[in-house]
């Protein structure tokens, strides 16, 4: 995925400006930032939720799972995983990567002490 000169602002108000960003699909980012920097609008210019006022953004085969999606608990860490990416090799990648190998096939509603966001990946 690729940002090419990406602005987006809201009622006259600039989030993003000129924002230009390369992401490789074979790599594990995460973003930070203060509260109101545009981490939630640069997310979801990737999920293709809005559209960019300016600039191009190139699309790839990636994954993107927001912090507040729900997981099904009666599923498995492995299943809930499948739900947004039918890729077993990257899902797979991710398992081992988080260290969830012992919760691959546990049920959410058998294991209470993960939280949601722990699996958001």
């Amino acid at each position: 995925m690729e940002f090419v000169n990406v602005s987006k602002s809201f009622n006259e108000n600039l989030i993003l400006d000129n924002i230009n960003l390369k992401i490789d699909k074979s790599g594990l980012y995460v973003i930070v930032g203060e509260s109101g920097v545009g981490k939630t609008t640069l997310l979801n210019l990737m999920a293709k939720k809005i559209e960019p006022d300016n600039g191009n953004i190139i699309y790839d085969d990636l994954t993107y799972m927001s912090s507040d999606c729900k997981l099904v608990e009666i599923l498995n860490v492995y299943d809930n995983l499948y739900l947004i990416s039918n890729d077993k090799e990257k899902i797979l990648r991710y398992i081992n990567y988080f260290n969830l190998r012992a919760l691959k096939r546990k049920k959410f509603l058998n294991y209470h002490a993960v939280n949601d966001k722990e699996f958001a990946l």
